[in-house]
């Protein structure tokens, strides 16, 4: 039976994953940590993928199906936030729908979280899949004596399902995931989070298995000539700079100044006048920011 109040909670933004999301079920269902719920949260699918939840659920009482109301903004983001104001547990584990949990995932980093007072949150690493089903184990840091500034860098790398947090640390931000944010929406709220030095630990082990398929977010790349992707990538910059109140727009600027300068340079080549006027803008506003506070 579970309990009323789980240890964890595992929150899952779907959108038409029904070829994906049963596997992605099991392997959560599966885990040696028994005590959690999963809120699979979903952003109005089109296919199957609904059905096949709610099915799941009614077979394990920890699953459970949300769905966004239609006036909400859709996306990810809020789906995530959606999940967050129902959570029961007292650990929160967001994860993605196309992703596979390793089997002690939670119950490691749960022991893991426990074994000091006063975390706010672990992190552990991530694995890719591909579609011919090889895993690699790429090295990459998640580990830093200054997290913020080197995650606004992207030196530091806390992919989506990497931390477990406390729900209590998450409680008291005002604001959760940026709901106008199509992509680059853990970027920002992990920079905002690492930008009041919270209390961290890191686990140098891999517990999660992200996919890398044709119908993946994550399979758009940043090219250089890819103004979608530029555009998304300023966007979240923006936002960062407005939810931690403007106080780190110097960091902001000097770290993204040559990467809105080639975005400018590759809208103008492209004839992008749209783009190339948004990066101007972009560039003046945080200039100007600065020499207010030389």
């Amino acid at each position: 039976m579970i309990r009323i109040h789980p240890r964890i909670s595992v929150i899952i933004p779907a959108f038409n994953r029904e070829r994906l999301i049963l596997e992605t079920l099991k392997s959560i269902a599966d885990q040696t940590f028994s005590d959690f719920e999963c809120l699979v949260v979903d952003d109005g699918s089109s296919d199957r993928t609904k059905e096949l939840v709610k099915d799941f659920a009614l077979k394990d009482e920890r699953f459970s199906l949300l769905c966004r109301p239609n006036t909400y903004a859709k996306g990810a983001p809020t789906c995530r936030n959606i999940g967050l104001s129902v959570a029961k547990g007292e650990f929160i584990q967001f994860f993605d729908s196309d992703d596979l949990m390793l089997p002690n995932m939670l119950e490691d980093k749960l022991k893991f979280i426990l074994s000091s007072d006063n975390l706010d949150f672990v992190v552990s690493k991530v694995a890719d899949m591909y579609a011919e089903g090889d895993i690699s184990y790429p090295e990459y840091s998640i580990e830093s004596k200054n997290a913020f500034h080197e995650m606004v860098e992207s030196k530091l790398r806390f992919l989506t399902p990497g931390p477990l947090f406390s729900k209590k640390f998450l409680d008291g931000f005002d604001k959760g995931f940026d709901e106008r944010l199509p992509r680059h929406q853990e970027w920002e709220f992990y920079c905002r989070l690492l930008s009041v030095n919270p209390n961290f630990r890191v686990m140098d082990k891999f517990h999660c298995l992200r996919r890398h398929h044709s119908q993946s977010i994550k399979a758009q790349s940043d090219k250089a000539g890819n103004l979608k992707y530029r555009r998304s990538k300023i966007l979240a910059m923006t936002c960062l700079n407005e939810n931690t109140n403007g106080q780190f727009a110097c960091t902001l600027y000097t770290v993204f100044r040559p990467y809105v300068l080639t975005t400018l340079k590759t809208a103008l080549y492209q004839m992008n006048i749209f783009m190339a006027l948004r990066s101007t803008l972009w560039l003046i506003k945080f200039k100007l920011i600065v020499a207010r506070e030389d």
